[in-house]
């Protein structure tokens, strides 16, 4: 039940006196209150860019906002144009209604978990599968209960969630605008037969677990979302850029049973952009009959389409590209047919069609699966098929692209899903075609916008993924002794100090990296650097703070044996014996999955150990790490970190206390199987 809401600032009529047009209204609400309702059927309101706030200024602990800037509840036939609502629970709210129209109106800043805190990331795993959940994160606008609801030129960004749906048909969502948000750009649970094209919902991610994503997305799809499409949505940079899921389930490993709960199944999804995304451009998981169709998913650091428990998916004419993890990967499906995509470049397997070693392989096995007419080249590996059985593989080209030996038991000498294509074109290609005509002119995909592009150019803000629109440079540091900006616009005039020097950058004309001039300093340091930004009438400026650090790491790398990790004698004898290679930087880790570290290197079992001196000024200091595998640090001979074992991607931090002498940092570092990586830092508190 809906619960009862107070109008704070009164109803709106259509006979009242339009004081709120053109104005700029502060208002306070508890939960229980809205700031304004509205109490007609039939009216068109339009606010001529008013704007309701719910504080002068709005409480910057996003976390506390509260209330309802906007209700509309148990109305018919109503249209809000040039609206702006900030600093709410939920700024614009719609409930029980039918025939709502939402034309160019603005709900930014709205309820938000904090995602950093002074430059610490803050670990949330958010609850996609939880609608009640929801409630307490709040939302830009949410709509609930309401059939043929339309936002048109919207946005929502600077929050946790752009737009969410419950329970509601009908909807269209066209030509908004929710990205830069740190849960959800747009949202659907209970909610089916809605039109969800040709938005932007990019850079919607937060911090987890040392990296990005903790369920969060461009879009998200839960519990019983049925028949919807997804048509021209860009959604880069996110966690997942879509998102698909059920609502729950049951594994019982005493009946050898897996029972769904909530599925969404049936919907299109089409002529979308997941790409650059931190976990898998497109994910649909635990459903049935879903479609993917003409999409892009590339560089993104999981898969490009992760379809765990599906069946009668359809994969159908998709561009995947250097994908980290796979192409295309299905656990524990049947029936499933992936069709005419190119996949290039995948660091794992192009098609991942697989089941457990366990009793889950007999519950939910991985079987009659199709993978025809596919062009694969540059791949580590051409089909992961472990534990499946009765697939049908009949591609167009295999380029570079390792198979491994597939039994007659892995393997069908005919099709199993011979007419799904043909069902699809015949069913809803038409609508597609028709949501496609209905593209803005003015609409663009990110990537086709001369913006910064890559997993990279996240950023950490208080609230929400910084966002670089309206700045004259969106900048990073790729490491801590480098600066990078990338320009956003012509003519804009930097100052910077003599110390740095411009490194060339062929690759983007864009792109500007800074870096300290060459010096014999030892120790390193951590030199403060202001850069100055204006455009050439300058009356519009930007500034930089931050440093650059001069420090150089020695690095030795070894291969190390077969040994355990608790044979302190080996290890030692390893670091102290002589390496394979040998390194000089200002930047010590990365992401080694897959491949060499460096020329000479094996890409896996292999360890550094690495060292550098520094003189920092004096005061308390944050040591962090992100390791899969082994990793120890030591801070003078003594060790400040450990966790000298096998294990993913893990943080661990120290906090120490540093006077003005010169300090030896000591990093060793080891690989064994799997993924490889290695981060670490350290900051002033």
């Amino acid at each position: 039940m809906v619960a009862l809401f107070v109008a704070l600032a009164g109803s709106i009529l259509s006979a009242q006196d339009p004081a709120w047009v053109g104005k700029t209204r502060f208002f306070g609400a508890n939960d229980d209150q809205c700031v304004y309702e509205v109490k007609e059927d039939n009216v068109t309101l339009d606010f001529k860019e008013g704007v309701i706030l719910s504080g002068k200024p709005v409480n910057p602990d996003r976390s506390q906002l509260t209330g309802t800037g906007l209700l509309i509840q148990n109305r018919k036939n109503v249209t809000i144009k040039n609206l702006t609502v900030k600093g709410y629970r939920f700024n614009v709210r719609v409930v029980n209604c039918e025939n709502v129209r939402l034309i160019n109106c603005q709900a930014s800043a709205s309820r938000t978990l904090r995602m950093a805190n002074e430059g610490k990331a803050i670990d949330t795993f958010l609850d996609l599968r939880n609608i009640e959940t929801w409630r307490t994160y709040g939302a830009g606008f949410w709509i609930e209960g309401s059939k043929d609801v339309s936002l048109t030129k919207c946005s929502a960004n600077d929050a946790q969630n752009g737009v969410i749906l419950v329970d509601s048909t009908g909807c269209t969502l066209l030509d908004n605008d929710f990205s830069f948000n740190s849960g959800w750009g747009i949202c659907l649970g209970r909610s089916s037969d809605n039109q969800v094209i040709w938005n932007r919902a990019d850079f919607c991610n937060r911090p987890w677990s040392g990296f990005w994503g903790g369920d969060s997305a461009g879009i998200a799809v839960a519990d019983s979302s049925h028949r919807n499409y997804f048509v021209g949505n860009s959604m880069t940079h996110s966690g997942d850029g879509f998102f698909l899921t059920h609502k729950g389930d049951q594994f019982n490993e005493g009946t050898k049973t897996v029972t769904l709960h909530g599925p969404s199944n049936d919907n299109v999804i089409a002529y979308n952009d997941g790409s650059w995304s931190t976990a898998n451009a497109f994910e649909g998981t635990f459903s049935t009959g879903n479609v993917y169709y003409q999409n892009w998913a590339c560089d993104s650091a999981a898969a490009g389409f992760w379809l765990g428990y599906s069946d009668n998916s359809l994969v159908l004419d998709n561009k995947i590209y250097r994908d980290g993890t796979f192409g295309v990967a299905i656990e524990h499906g049947k029936q499933n047919l992936i069709q005419d995509n190119v996949i290039n470049g995948t660091k794992g397997a192009a098609v991942g069609l697989w089941a457990s070693g366990d009793w889950k392989a007999v519950a939910r096995p991985s079987e009659r699966n199709d993978v025809v007419g596919n062009k694969l080249k540059d791949n580590a590996l051409a089909y992961d098929l472990r534990n499946g059985r009765g697939a049908y593989i009949k591609d167009t080209s295999v380029e570079n692209s390792p198979a491994r030996q597939m039994t007659e038991s892995l393997v069908a000498s005919a099709p199993n899903t011979s007419n799904r294509s043909e069902t699809f074109t015949r069913t809803q290609l038409a609508k597609v075609k028709e949501l496609l005509a209905l593209r803005p002119k003015d609409f663009r995909y990110y990537r086709e916008l001369d913006l910064p592009k890559g997993i990279g150019w996240l950023q950490a803000g208080d609230w929400a993924p910084t966002n670089f629109a309206g700045q004259l440079a969106a900048w990073r540091q790729p490491d801590p002794g480098c600066l990078e900006m990338y320009l956003l616009e012509a003519g804009v005039r930097i100052a910077a100090p003599n110390f740095v020097q411009y490194d060339p950058t062929p690759e983007d004309p864009h792109l500007v990296r800074i870096s300290m001039k060459p010096e014999a300093a030892d120790p390193g340091r951590d030199q403060p650097i202001q850069l100055n930004m204006a455009t050439t009438d300058s009356k519009r400026r930007q500034q930089i703070n931050t440093f650059l650090r001069t420090a150089v790491w020695n690095i030795k790398w070894f291969a190390w044996p077969r040994m355990t990790y608790d044979d302190v004698d080996g290890w030692k004898a390893l670091f102290a014996g002589n390496p394979i290679a040998t390194q000089t930087t200002r930047a010590l880790g990365g992401d080694f999955t897959g491949r060499s570290p460096m020329a000479g290197v094996p890409s896996d079992h292999f360890a550094l150990a690495a060292e550098t001196k520094v003189k920092l000024e004096p005061g308390k200091y944050v040591f962090s790490s992100l390791s899969d595998d082994g990793i120890r640090v030591f801070l003078d001979g003594q060790e400040i970190i450990s966790r000298w074992n096998h294990h993913g991607p893990t943080p661990d931090e120290a906090t120490v206390t540093l006077d003005d002498q010169p300090h030896v940092i000591r990093v060793e570092y080891c690989q064994e199987s799997g993924s490889a990586v290695l981060h670490f830092d350290w900051r002033k508190l």
